[in-house]
């Protein structure tokens, strides 16, 4: 894990409204993964304590084909295109997991999601850049995204040069990342609202991911989902306080 310190932050853009309102937002210090939870580390989870995911319960996962969203009998974590294992990609990120499985999997390992500050101030540092390595625009030696051509994920480890400000891989790219908060679009967003009080109800989730375009990339870019939704551009990482 990586230790963020406490300080102060640019959160937000005026790009889109719902990215809004630009805030300097202050945060104690935290350690957050480095890297998104790998198909290793959540197989491990599951061994140990025989945990379904929600996708493993529906019976099914949402893939991309190419035109739009839909539902695969067998897209689970194990085969997230629903055709395709994961062995040999024991260190690729975790995919098809809802914020459900991700709450479930932080629990075992005593960590947390991130709030969305929290994710965000991993991602920017105190500059506040647009994109996690800075404010230039990212190619296919940067990020895993539309343009990478991939159409799938990496190795976590791939993209040494498109870091954050902290050291943290993948904040842009490979697959959108969970956040604890609930959703609110606007300048009705809080930047710590984990608890979501009187607010939506869909889950917070940041980075872009290899099926996404540029825009995506930027740090202060943010959509949402249905706790349980399942689909093959979304993982997560932890955070946790310092000891």
């Amino acid at each position: 894990m990586i230790y963020i310190p406490a300080g102060e932050f640019t959160m937000g853009s005026d790009i889109y409204s719902f990215e809004q309102p630009i805030q300097q937002i202050s945060l104690d210090a935290y350690l957050i993964d480095k890297y998104l939870v790998t198909n290793r580390q959540f197989k491990q989870f599951v061994d140990e304590t025989g945990y379904q995911t929600d996708a493993e319960k529906n019976g099914s996962g949402e893939v991309w084909t190419g035109k739009r969203w839909r539902n695969d009998q067998g897209a689970i974590w194990k085969m997230p295109d629903g055709s395709t294992s994961i062995e040999g990609k024991e260190d690729y990120p975790v995919s098809q997991i809802s914020h459900n499985d991700a709450i479930a999997y932080c629990e075992w390992a005593g960590k947390e999601l991130p709030t969305e500050a929290q994710w965000e101030m991993a991602a920017r540092g105190p500059g506040g850049g647009i994109y996690p390595w800075g404010n230039s625009d990212p190619d296919d030696t940067i990020a895993n995204y539309s343009d990478s051509f991939i159409e799938g994920t990496t190795p976590v480890t791939k993209y040494e040069k498109g870091q954050s400000y902290y050291g943290a891989f993948d904040m842009a790219g490979n697959l959108y990342q969970w956040c604890k908060d609930w959703y609110t679009p606007g300048a009705e967003r809080k930047a710590d609202n984990p608890t979501g009080l009187d607010q939506g109800t869909e889950r917070v989730l940041k980075g872009g991911s290899y099926s996404e375009s540029m825009d995506s990339l930027r740090s202060a870019y943010r959509i949402s989902a249905d706790p349980a939704a399942s689909k093959a551009i979304y993982g997560f990482r932890c955070v946790k306080k310092p000891e």
